[in-house]
Protein backbone atom coordinates (compact mmCIF):
# COMPACT_ATOMS: atom_id res chain seq x y z
CA UNK A 1 0.00 0.00 0.00
CA UNK A 2 0.87 3.27 -0.80
CA UNK A 3 2.00 6.48 2.42
CA UNK A 4 -0.71 8.90 0.99
CA UNK A 5 -3.49 10.21 2.07
CA UNK A 6 -7.17 8.16 1.78
CA UNK A 7 -10.03 9.54 0.31
CA UNK A 8 -11.55 9.35 3.78
CA UNK A 9 -8.68 11.40 5.55
CA UNK A 10 -8.93 14.04 2.75
CA UNK A 11 -12.60 14.14 2.88
CA UNK A 12 -12.39 14.75 6.79
CA UNK A 13 -9.65 17.18 6.68
CA UNK A 14 -11.81 18.97 4.05
CA UNK A 15 -14.41 19.56 6.19
CA UNK A 16 -12.33 20.66 9.16
CA UNK A 17 -11.93 23.83 6.47
CA UNK A 18 -14.28 26.48 6.28
CA UNK A 19 -13.92 26.84 2.55
CA UNK A 20 -15.71 23.05 2.10
CA UNK A 21 -18.39 23.59 4.07
CA UNK A 22 -21.17 26.32 4.34
CA UNK A 23 -20.96 28.98 6.90
CA UNK A 24 -23.13 28.47 10.16
CA UNK A 25 -25.16 31.12 11.51
CA UNK A 26 -24.15 33.19 14.04
CA UNK A 27 -26.06 31.85 16.69
CA UNK A 28 -25.29 28.24 16.50
CA UNK A 29 -21.38 29.27 16.11
CA UNK A 30 -22.23 31.11 19.78
CA UNK A 31 -24.18 28.65 21.68
CA UNK A 32 -22.44 25.01 19.87
CA UNK A 33 -18.95 24.48 20.77
CA UNK A 34 -18.41 22.05 17.64
CA UNK A 35 -14.47 20.42 16.94
CA UNK A 36 -12.86 22.28 14.08
CA UNK A 37 -10.27 19.80 13.83
CA UNK A 38 -9.86 16.88 11.62
CA UNK A 39 -9.96 14.62 13.94
CA UNK A 40 -13.80 16.05 15.23
CA UNK A 41 -14.33 16.37 11.15
CA UNK A 42 -13.70 12.70 11.08
CA UNK A 43 -16.96 11.66 12.80
CA UNK A 44 -18.71 13.38 10.15
CA UNK A 45 -16.40 12.21 6.85
CA UNK A 46 -16.11 7.95 8.25
CA UNK A 47 -19.23 7.01 10.33
CA UNK A 48 -17.99 3.79 12.04
CA UNK A 49 -20.39 1.00 11.58
CA UNK A 50 -20.12 0.33 15.76
CA UNK A 51 -21.70 3.78 16.06
CA UNK A 52 -25.26 4.78 16.70
CA UNK A 53 -27.12 5.37 13.56
CA UNK A 54 -27.07 9.05 12.37
CA UNK A 55 -30.66 9.63 12.35
CA UNK A 56 -31.15 8.76 16.23
CA UNK A 57 -31.25 11.54 18.06
CA UNK A 58 -29.70 12.88 20.81
CA UNK A 59 -31.58 12.78 24.09
CA UNK A 60 -33.63 16.33 24.63
CA UNK A 61 -34.49 16.31 28.33
CA UNK A 62 -33.02 18.20 31.16
CA UNK A 63 -31.13 14.90 32.24
CA UNK A 64 -28.38 14.90 29.55
CA UNK A 65 -25.92 15.10 31.50
CA UNK A 66 -26.45 12.01 33.94
CA UNK A 67 -27.51 9.94 31.13
CA UNK A 68 -23.77 10.21 29.39
CA UNK A 69 -22.17 6.47 29.35
CA UNK A 70 -19.22 7.00 31.33
CA UNK A 71 -16.93 9.73 33.28
CA UNK A 72 -14.50 10.32 29.79
CA UNK A 73 -17.54 12.88 29.10
CA UNK A 74 -17.54 14.44 33.04
CA UNK A 75 -13.43 14.23 33.86
CA UNK A 76 -10.39 15.18 32.23
CA UNK A 77 -7.16 16.20 33.22
CA UNK A 78 -7.38 20.01 32.19
CA UNK A 79 -4.64 22.87 32.13
CA UNK A 80 -3.91 24.75 35.76
CA UNK A 81 -4.48 28.16 33.48
CA UNK A 82 -7.82 26.99 33.10
CA UNK A 83 -8.65 26.52 36.66
CA UNK A 84 -7.47 30.03 37.08
CA UNK A 85 -9.54 31.54 34.15
CA UNK A 86 -13.20 29.41 35.63
CA UNK A 87 -11.93 30.72 39.31
CA UNK A 88 -11.75 34.44 37.93
CA UNK A 89 -15.07 34.41 36.03
CA UNK A 90 -16.96 33.81 38.92
CA UNK A 91 -20.85 32.73 37.76
CA UNK A 92 -20.39 35.40 34.56
CA UNK A 93 -21.59 33.47 31.69
CA UNK A 94 -19.94 35.09 28.59
CA UNK A 95 -16.54 34.94 31.11
CA UNK A 96 -17.56 31.00 31.43
CA UNK A 97 -17.94 30.33 28.03
CA UNK A 98 -14.85 32.15 27.23
CA UNK A 99 -12.76 29.78 29.64
CA UNK A 100 -13.94 26.66 28.33
CA UNK A 101 -14.32 28.04 24.70
CA UNK A 102 -9.69 28.30 25.16
CA UNK A 103 -9.37 25.20 27.00
CA UNK A 104 -11.28 23.05 23.60
CA UNK A 105 -9.47 24.94 21.25
CA UNK A 106 -5.93 23.79 23.23
CA UNK A 107 -7.16 20.29 23.12
CA UNK A 108 -8.65 20.12 19.80
CA UNK A 109 -5.08 21.58 18.28
CA UNK A 110 -3.39 18.50 20.64
CA UNK A 111 -5.85 15.90 18.81
CA UNK A 112 -5.55 17.37 15.84
CA UNK A 113 -1.56 16.49 16.32
CA UNK A 114 -2.56 13.34 17.11
CA UNK A 115 -4.91 12.44 14.16
CA UNK A 116 -2.66 13.79 11.44
CA UNK A 117 -0.05 11.03 12.95
CA UNK A 118 -2.84 8.25 11.83
CA UNK A 119 -3.32 9.87 8.86
CA UNK A 120 0.11 9.84 7.91
CA UNK A 121 0.62 6.00 8.17
CA UNK A 122 0.88 3.79 5.23
CA UNK A 123 -2.94 2.95 4.36
CA UNK A 124 -4.14 -0.37 5.01
CA UNK A 125 -6.48 -1.99 7.91
CA UNK A 126 -5.10 -0.88 11.12
CA UNK A 127 -4.85 2.56 9.62
CA UNK A 128 -8.70 1.95 8.32
CA UNK A 129 -9.41 0.74 12.17
CA UNK A 130 -8.38 3.36 13.52
CA UNK A 131 -9.78 6.18 11.46
CA UNK A 132 -13.14 4.43 11.97
CA UNK A 133 -12.79 4.33 15.80
CA UNK A 134 -11.83 8.06 15.90
CA UNK A 135 -14.89 8.78 14.11
CA UNK A 136 -17.32 6.44 16.69
CA UNK A 137 -15.41 8.72 19.71
CA UNK A 138 -16.41 11.67 17.82
CA UNK A 139 -19.69 10.54 16.88
CA UNK A 140 -20.37 9.59 20.42
CA UNK A 141 -19.36 13.14 21.36
CA UNK A 142 -21.42 15.32 19.81
CA UNK A 143 -24.13 12.83 20.56
CA UNK A 144 -23.94 13.20 23.84
CA UNK A 145 -22.25 16.53 24.28
CA UNK A 146 -25.31 17.90 22.50
CA UNK A 147 -26.49 21.76 23.37
CA UNK A 148 -29.71 22.62 21.77
CA UNK A 149 -29.86 26.62 21.09
CA UNK A 150 -33.79 26.95 20.96
CA UNK A 151 -34.81 24.75 24.26
CA UNK A 152 -31.73 24.68 26.39
CA UNK A 153 -30.37 27.47 28.84
CA UNK A 154 -27.12 28.77 29.40
CA UNK A 155 -26.24 26.45 31.94
CA UNK A 156 -26.88 23.14 29.58
CA UNK A 157 -24.42 25.39 27.32
CA UNK A 158 -21.95 25.87 29.99
CA UNK A 159 -22.67 21.76 30.06
CA UNK A 160 -21.91 20.73 26.90
CA UNK A 161 -19.23 22.67 26.10
CA UNK A 162 -17.39 21.05 29.27
CA UNK A 163 -18.70 17.65 28.15
CA UNK A 164 -16.90 18.40 25.00
CA UNK A 165 -13.39 19.74 26.74
CA UNK A 166 -13.52 16.44 28.32
CA UNK A 167 -13.76 13.85 26.16
CA UNK A 168 -11.25 15.97 23.37
CA UNK A 169 -8.82 15.84 26.48
CA UNK A 170 -9.19 12.25 27.33
CA UNK A 171 -9.02 11.65 23.29
CA UNK A 172 -5.58 12.93 23.05
CA UNK A 173 -3.72 10.43 24.77
CA UNK A 174 -5.34 7.50 24.14
CA UNK A 175 -4.55 8.86 20.38
CA UNK A 176 -1.56 9.58 20.71
CA UNK A 177 -0.94 5.77 22.11
CA UNK A 178 -2.38 4.33 19.42
CA UNK A 179 -0.42 6.39 17.03
CA UNK A 180 2.82 5.35 19.08
CA UNK A 181 2.12 1.84 18.69
CA UNK A 182 0.74 2.31 14.59
CA UNK A 183 4.06 3.68 13.91
CA UNK A 184 6.11 1.58 15.51
CA UNK A 185 4.77 -1.43 13.89
CA UNK A 186 5.09 0.29 10.84
CA UNK A 187 8.83 1.47 11.23
CA UNK A 188 9.40 -2.25 12.35
CA UNK A 189 7.92 -2.96 8.79
CA UNK A 190 10.22 -1.08 7.04
CA UNK A 191 13.07 -2.19 9.07
CA UNK A 192 12.91 -6.27 8.40
CA UNK A 193 12.92 -5.20 4.91
CA UNK A 194 16.79 -3.94 5.98
CA UNK A 195 19.63 -5.31 6.08
CA UNK A 196 20.42 -5.85 10.32
CA UNK A 197 23.17 -3.66 11.35
CA UNK A 198 23.86 -2.64 14.78
CA UNK A 199 26.20 0.36 15.67
CA UNK A 200 29.56 0.20 17.11
CA UNK A 201 29.78 1.14 20.28
CA UNK A 202 31.84 4.76 21.40
CA UNK A 203 32.82 3.23 24.96
CA UNK A 204 36.46 2.58 25.41
CA UNK A 205 36.93 -1.24 26.67
CA UNK A 206 38.81 -0.93 30.23
CA UNK A 207 42.71 -1.80 30.37
CA UNK A 208 42.95 -5.07 32.55
CA UNK A 209 46.38 -5.41 33.89
CA UNK A 210 47.45 -8.67 36.42
CA UNK A 211 45.57 -11.72 36.80
CA UNK A 212 41.84 -11.66 34.73
CA UNK A 213 38.71 -13.50 36.17
CA UNK A 214 37.70 -15.26 33.30
CA UNK A 215 34.09 -15.33 35.13
CA UNK A 216 34.49 -11.04 35.78
CA UNK A 217 32.31 -8.81 33.44
CA UNK A 218 34.00 -6.84 30.77
CA UNK A 219 33.79 -3.12 31.76
CA UNK A 220 34.65 0.22 30.28
CA UNK A 221 36.76 2.94 31.61
CA UNK A 222 34.07 4.48 33.37
CA UNK A 223 33.70 1.15 35.06
CA UNK A 224 29.86 0.22 33.19
CA UNK A 225 28.91 -2.50 31.66
CA UNK A 226 31.52 -2.65 28.27
CA UNK A 227 29.06 -4.00 24.77
CA UNK A 228 30.60 -3.55 21.37
CA UNK A 229 28.21 -2.50 19.92
CA UNK A 230 24.51 -1.60 19.87
CA UNK A 231 22.49 -4.94 19.84
CA UNK A 232 23.69 -4.89 23.10
CA UNK A 233 21.29 -1.99 24.40
CA UNK A 234 18.50 -2.13 21.80
CA UNK A 235 16.08 -3.89 20.26
CA UNK A 236 13.05 -4.08 19.02
CA UNK A 237 10.55 -5.95 21.79
CA UNK A 238 7.07 -6.32 23.55
CA UNK A 239 4.96 -3.45 24.00
CA UNK A 240 3.79 -5.58 26.85
CA UNK A 241 7.32 -5.20 28.51
CA UNK A 242 7.30 -1.75 27.77
CA UNK A 243 4.28 -1.94 30.04
CA UNK A 244 5.21 -4.07 32.39
CA UNK A 245 7.93 -2.17 33.30
CA UNK A 246 6.60 1.16 33.84
CA UNK A 247 4.29 -0.65 36.14
CA UNK A 248 7.18 -1.85 38.31
CA UNK A 249 7.10 1.47 39.77
CA UNK A 250 11.33 0.67 39.95
CA UNK A 251 10.74 -2.67 42.18
CA UNK A 252 13.68 -4.57 41.83
CA UNK A 253 11.89 -7.81 42.00
CA UNK A 254 9.16 -6.67 39.75
CA UNK A 255 11.69 -5.15 36.65
CA UNK A 256 13.42 -8.67 37.32
CA UNK A 257 10.33 -10.47 36.80
CA UNK A 258 9.72 -8.17 33.63
CA UNK A 259 12.83 -9.34 32.05
CA UNK A 260 12.58 -12.89 32.73
CA UNK A 261 9.15 -12.92 31.08
CA UNK A 262 10.14 -10.70 27.88
CA UNK A 263 14.27 -12.97 28.07
CA UNK A 264 11.78 -16.37 27.52
CA UNK A 265 9.90 -15.26 25.17
CA UNK A 266 12.62 -13.93 22.85
CA UNK A 267 14.50 -16.88 23.50
CA UNK A 268 11.97 -18.69 21.89
CA UNK A 269 11.52 -16.64 19.05
CA UNK A 270 15.55 -17.26 18.49
CA UNK A 271 15.12 -21.20 18.75
CA UNK A 272 12.09 -21.54 16.69
CA UNK A 273 14.39 -19.76 13.86
CA UNK A 274 16.96 -21.47 14.64
CA UNK A 275 15.21 -25.00 14.35
CA UNK A 276 13.84 -23.60 11.37
CA UNK A 277 16.92 -23.23 9.29
CA UNK A 278 18.65 -26.42 11.20
CA UNK A 279 15.58 -28.61 9.52
CA UNK A 280 16.26 -26.70 5.98
CA UNK A 281 18.73 -28.18 3.18
CA UNK A 282 22.18 -28.30 4.26
CA UNK A 283 24.59 -25.96 2.27
CA UNK A 284 28.03 -24.25 2.65
CA UNK A 285 25.67 -21.09 3.61
CA UNK A 286 23.40 -22.73 7.06
CA UNK A 287 26.62 -24.24 7.96
CA UNK A 288 28.37 -20.71 7.88
CA UNK A 289 24.75 -19.11 9.70
CA UNK A 290 25.15 -21.71 12.27
CA UNK A 291 29.10 -20.94 13.33
CA UNK A 292 27.97 -17.46 13.24
CA UNK A 293 25.54 -18.50 15.67
CA UNK A 294 27.82 -19.77 17.95
CA UNK A 295 30.11 -17.03 17.97
CA UNK A 296 27.29 -14.58 18.98
CA UNK A 297 26.01 -16.40 21.82
CA UNK A 298 29.66 -16.68 22.65
CA UNK A 299 29.75 -12.77 22.41
CA UNK A 300 26.23 -12.81 24.41
CA UNK A 301 27.82 -14.72 27.40
CA UNK A 302 30.64 -12.44 27.40
CA UNK A 303 29.39 -8.99 27.28
CA UNK A 304 26.15 -9.70 29.42
CA UNK A 305 28.04 -11.21 32.50
CA UNK A 306 26.91 -10.99 36.40
CA UNK A 307 29.04 -10.86 39.10
CA UNK A 308 27.27 -11.61 41.73
CA UNK A 309 29.60 -11.74 44.63
CA UNK A 310 30.74 -7.94 43.41
CA UNK A 311 28.21 -6.47 41.70
CA UNK A 312 24.63 -5.29 43.01
CA UNK A 313 20.82 -5.38 41.85
CA UNK A 314 21.62 -2.65 39.00
CA UNK A 315 24.34 -4.86 37.33
CA UNK A 316 22.01 -7.79 37.48
CA UNK A 317 19.35 -5.88 36.04
CA UNK A 318 21.49 -4.17 32.76
CA UNK A 319 23.14 -8.21 32.46
CA UNK A 320 19.18 -9.37 31.97
CA UNK A 321 18.12 -6.29 29.55
CA UNK A 322 21.36 -6.98 27.92
CA UNK A 323 20.76 -10.49 27.32
CA UNK A 324 16.66 -9.65 26.52
CA UNK A 325 18.28 -7.51 23.75
CA UNK A 326 20.53 -9.57 22.21
CA UNK A 327 18.05 -12.18 21.80
CA UNK A 328 15.46 -9.97 20.26
CA UNK A 329 18.28 -8.91 17.51
CA UNK A 330 19.42 -12.47 16.62
CA UNK A 331 15.44 -13.85 16.49
CA UNK A 332 14.61 -10.70 13.76
CA UNK A 333 18.44 -11.64 12.33
CA UNK A 334 17.18 -14.87 11.81
CA UNK A 335 13.75 -14.64 11.29
CA UNK A 336 14.91 -12.30 7.89
CA UNK A 337 16.93 -15.01 6.80
CA UNK A 338 14.33 -17.02 6.85
CA UNK A 339 11.86 -14.81 5.13
CA UNK A 340 14.30 -13.93 2.51
CA UNK A 341 15.20 -17.80 1.56
CA UNK A 342 11.18 -18.33 1.21
CA UNK A 343 10.34 -21.51 -0.30
CA UNK A 344 13.71 -23.06 0.38
CA UNK A 345 12.38 -23.61 4.20
CA UNK A 346 8.33 -23.78 3.10
CA UNK A 347 9.11 -27.17 0.98
CA UNK A 348 11.29 -28.58 3.79
CA UNK A 349 8.82 -27.36 6.47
Amino acid sequence: MGNGISQTALLALCLALAACKPSAPEAAIASSPAASSPAAAAAVASPSASAPAAAESAPADDDLASRRPDDSYRKANLRPEYDRCIEAAGATTPDLYACNDEELAFHERKLEEQFFRIISLPDGQEKDALMDEQAAYMHDTNRHCAFNPEEDGQGQMLDAQSCRINRTANRVPALSALADMAESRAQQAIADEQEWAPVPTTQKRATVTGDVDPEAPILDEDGNPYAPDSSYSRANLRPRYGKCIRASDGSTPSLQECGDEEYVFQRKRMIAALDVIAAGPDSVAKDRLMDEQDAYMRDTDLYCRYDWRTQGQGHMLDAQSCRINRHANRADALERVIRRAGKVYAKKN
